[in-house]
């Protein structure tokens, strides 16, 4: 949902296939789907600790958010600065 209107209201600077590599380390959908589900969580950060990207763990095909954020253009400009920051993970 949350991306969904991201990639609604904004024009993207990205592409879903550019998540969709963030989030799992592949740039399609395998043709037999993933192993498990893809799994979105939320973390909120402890009163001493600056605001931190989201991110993810591709091998538990998890997306990480932060909680803490409700501008949904200040969202979308930091998952755009993760995925940027992470170009060309797995990529050799």
């Amino acid at each position: 949902m949350l991306l969904a209107y991201l990639f609604a209201e904004t024009t993207s600077q990205l592409a879903l296939s550019d998540i969709l590599q963030f989030w799992t380390g592949a740039d399609a959908l395998p043709p037999c789907g993933f192993p498990s589900r893809l799994e979105l969580c939320f973390y909120s950060r402890g009163l001493d600790e600056t605001r931190r990207l989201p991110s993810a763990s591709t091998c538990a095909l998890v997306l990480w958010i932060p909680r803490d954020v409700d501008d949904p253009e200040v969202m979308w400009q930091m998952l755009i600065d993760s995925i940027s920051l992470s170009a060309g993970f797995g990529k050799v």
